[in-house]
């Protein structure tokens, strides 16, 4: 219901609008009465109302400074004039306050009541329209979580053209990201196997919901042990005192549990928020001595590690936990006796060469684990007294450790594609992620991005994408449905961000194409 207010010297005047109103206008409340401009502003304060008739003449405050002042507490008020004088200077003042509009004395009731009813409608589409945005911001806000893990996803595992990226990146409110690293956040118990879903779920969720509350960026999905957190550092900083920073809040957040604290891997910043990948392979690097006292380590620092072979052979194991990412596995055999052979050419101790070619093992079955795979944790089983046994064994235990992937790769069959395809197809309306769809299929996200990579020729993302847009054009053959209605329909939250979506595919706007019907 709305509230009205009339102001106006004249108490018959007041009685005979009132009158009127209360007789023609319906849902309607007349909330009082005030003599004069001061009065005026006091029964505003009081009464809140959504509509005011305010006289222009009148003893101690006049109309238009009343509304001048009851504008700067209530902005959204609404003001009709009603004046005995037909003069430009008040009809340029009224126009300038806003005011809604201006009826001369005296006026026929028809006349009155128009000029209510409109003002009304206008109020009434407005709220619609605030309340639409409103659920609208909602959706969207719920939205983003699905949006941001999907986001860290991709850009970590598969690669994202530059539009589809940089639309994310907006949707989820960052404008310009620059030197962005990877920071690696490995949750270790005593007990972490013998936690319930539910508990992780929630340390997940405050983990989350603490690094948004202390910096920028964006948390990906717990697997396993590991929540990858890509950040979005301080320009005012420098990446380490920046890093360091991080990581000291991060280790103290860490003790709000009991029994639970957190190792943190760190990857070097990237220009460019495409080639993340590399910093979040050094970051698994980084991470591969969980036993530091430090809690903490990062991987520029591997360089200056005296148990650390030369350069080169980090940016080779980067090289083989990217491949392992990708599923390349028939390339990791070549690779790790070139990791053994660099190491060895650099005159180090075998028992040292031995347990960095396992730390690089381990890291990789992380990996695979993180990947949906079941793999055991590598071991070398028998005492290694030569470089070549090193290399042998090694080859029995990746040999090994691959079973699972190679197995998987024979058993994708046509209907496992047909099964993603259809249920993205039919769900591309709903906030759906990637680990819906893995739940679905029973995979790993990781596996199922690299499914569509590999098989379908496109990442999720895209995928997901195409399949509203499409449906977004059959759509747009129904005269009777309107764009907003169409946003909704097809999954997207904001008209203004489909919009863009479409002209970048198909390269005019979607009123533009519907002209064709």
């Amino acid at each position: 219901m709305n509230k009205i207010l009339i102001v106006d010297d004249e108490a018959i005047e007041r009685m005979a609008l009132q009158k009127i109103l209360e007789k023609h206008i319906a849902d309607i409340q007349i909330v009082g009465q005030a003599s004069n401009g001061k009065e005026a502003i006091e029964m505003a304060k009081q009464f809140e109302p959504d509509l005011i008739f305010m006289d222009i003449r009148m003893p101690e405050v006049d109309g238009l400074a009343a509304v001048q002042k009851i504008k700067q507490f209530a902005p959204f008020v609404r003001f009709i004039m009603v004046s005995a004088y037909d003069t430009f200077e008040y009809a340029r003042t009224a126009l300038k306050l806003q005011v809604k509009d201006y009826i001369l004395k005296p006026s026929k009731p028809v006349d009155i009541v128009h000029a209510v009813q409109k003002v009304l409608d206008e109020m009434d589409i407005e709220k619609k329209e605030k309340e639409a945005q409103s659920r609208s911001e909602e959706r969207l806000e719920k939205a983003l979580p699905i949006v941001e893990a999907d986001l860290v996803t991709q850009l970590l595992f598969e690669h994202m053209n530059v539009m589809q990226l940089d639309e994310m990146i907006e949707l989820l409110g960052m404008v310009e990201i620059q030197n962005a690293y990877v920071l690696l956040l490995v949750v270790q118990s005593k007990n972490f196997e013998k936690m319930e879903s539910i508990a992780l779920l929630e340390l997940y969720r405050e983990v989350k919901s603490f690094y948004h509350q202390e910096e920028q960026g964006f948390v990906g999905t717990m697997s396993g042990k590991h929540i990858p957190i890509i950040v979005i550092p301080d320009p005012e900083k420098t990446y380490r005192s920046h890093a360091s920073s991080l990581i000291r809040k991060l280790i103290n957040f860490s003790n709000r549990f009991q029994g639970i604290h957190f190792f943190i891997g760190v990857g070097k910043p990237c220009g460019q928020i495409e080639h993340i990948q590399n910093s979040y392979h050094e970051a698994l690097l980084a991470s591969a001595d969980l036993d530091l006292p430090s809690k903490h380590f990062f991987y520029e620092d591997l360089k200056n590690s005296n148990a650390t072979p030369k350069t080169l052979d980090l940016d080779l194991e980067k090289r083989m936990l990217e491949e392992t990412r990708k599923g390349n596995i028939h390339h990791l055999p070549q690779l790790i006796n070139q990791l053994i052979m660099n190491y060895a050419s650099n005159k180090k101790p075998q028992i040292e060469i031995q347990q960095r070619v396992l730390q690089v093992l381990w890291l990789m079955s992380r990996s695979m684990n993180e990947m949906g795979f079941e793999v055991e944790s590598p071991i070398y089983l028998t005492k290694i007294e030569s470089i070549q046994q090193l290399k042998t064994e090694t080859s029995v235990i990746l040999k090994k450790m691959t079973e699972p992937l190679e197995k998987m790769s024979v058993r994708v069959a046509p209907d496992l594609l047909s099964r993603m395809k259809n249920y993205v197809y039919e769900n591309a309306n709903r906030e759906i992620s990637l680990e819906m769809l893995a739940e679905f299929v029973g995979l790993s996200p990781y596996y199922v991005s690299k499914l569509f990579k590999d098989q379908l020729g496109t990442n999720y993302i895209d995928f997901l994408t195409q399949c509203r847009l499409e449906r977004a054009r059959e759509l747009m053959k129904d005269p009777q449905r309107s764009l907003k209605e169409i946003t909704y329909e097809i999954g997207y939250k904001d008209p203004n961000y489909f919009s863009r979506v479409f002209k970048k595919k198909y390269g005019v706007s979607p009123t533009e194409y519907r002209k064709k019907f």
